[in-house]
């Protein structure tokens, strides 16, 4: 019953959407709306709760749901391979379905999930939280090529947060700024099975503040976005540094790339 109210409120939100973007930039009616609180009403309202068949309990935005499809049902992510005890690195973590998905595999290992949008690391908290997951560590700020502060942009879709706005004009927040480097060395990670990033357009940035950090890794899950060649400078910056790569998925508007150190055996081929 949720879903129908939903799919009914999108269609007239959309509706309104398009009306009003004809007179009015889109990153305006962001600004204006999200001063009203609409964004959040809108998580608050529709948020749903869905029980995974291995018993995970996960809240998420409706939209959310192909992220969850992806992981447990379409297997994307399932080329890489983790064992118990591994320690895994996922940043972009999003709500946490491959956090908790990883997790589940590792309960004696680790995994590091990092986040910097405001209603993403709320649910990520509370999904963490609510499966009991100890093995889960959070961090609240987003990864590129070196430390500082940002303005994370959102553009209207919460698994779309990106440092690179379209508009200047889109609505932020601001954010703290890390290395993968920092992030290595601040948990003392000497050997990291598995990293995945998924950080809409900024997986370059992530890979170029982690030299240090990418000698102590063997896998990579890699989301690259094709706007500006992004996945092609993502490719060769990972076989330059001795690593196997292999499309998984190819879309139009990007690819999902598996990357496993040379002289390792790929899995699941």
């Amino acid at each position: 019953m949720k879903r129908i109210i939903y799919d009914a409120f999108r269609f007239c939100w959309l509706s309104f959407r398009y009306f009003v973007e004809l007179f009015v930039s889109r990153e305006r009616l962001d600004c204006f709306l999200n001063k009203l609180g609409f964004f959040r009403w809108k998580d608050s309202a529709f948020s749903r709760v869905r029980v995974l068949a291995d018993g995970t309990e996960l809240r998420f935005h409706p939209d959310d749901e192909k992220i969850i499809r992806e992981i447990h049902e379409d297997g994307c992510y399932a080329r890489a391979e983790i064992l118990d005890g591994d320690v895994v690195v996922d940043v972009g973590a999003h709500v946490g379905v491959f956090s908790i998905y990883a997790a589940r595999k590792t309960p004696r290992g680790r995994v590091i999930a990092v986040e910097p949008a405001p209603t993403n690391l709320e649910f990520l908290r509370y999904n963490v939280e609510k499966n009991s997951l100890r093995n889960v560590k959070i961090f609240d700020c987003a990864l590129s090529d070196k430390a500082g502060q940002a303005e994370l942009f959102f553009p209207g879709d919460h698994a779309l947060y990106t440092l690179k706005p379209n508009a200047p004009t889109a609505v932020s927040h601001a954010v703290r700024l890390r290395t993968l480097d920092d992030l290595f060395e601040a948990e003392s990670i000497t050997n990291c099975k598995l990293l995945k990033i998924d950080a809409e357009r900024s997986e370059y940035a992530v890979l170029q503040g982690g030299a240090r950090a990418l000698k102590v890794v063997h896998q990579l899950l890699v989301e690259a976005g094709k706007e500006e060649a992004t996945h092609e400078k993502v490719l060769a910056f990972l076989r330059e540094r001795g690593f196997q790569c292999s499309i998984v998925l190819d879309t139009p508007g990007g690819i999902v790339l598996y990357a496993v150190r040379s002289g390792e055996t790929a899995q699941k081929e």
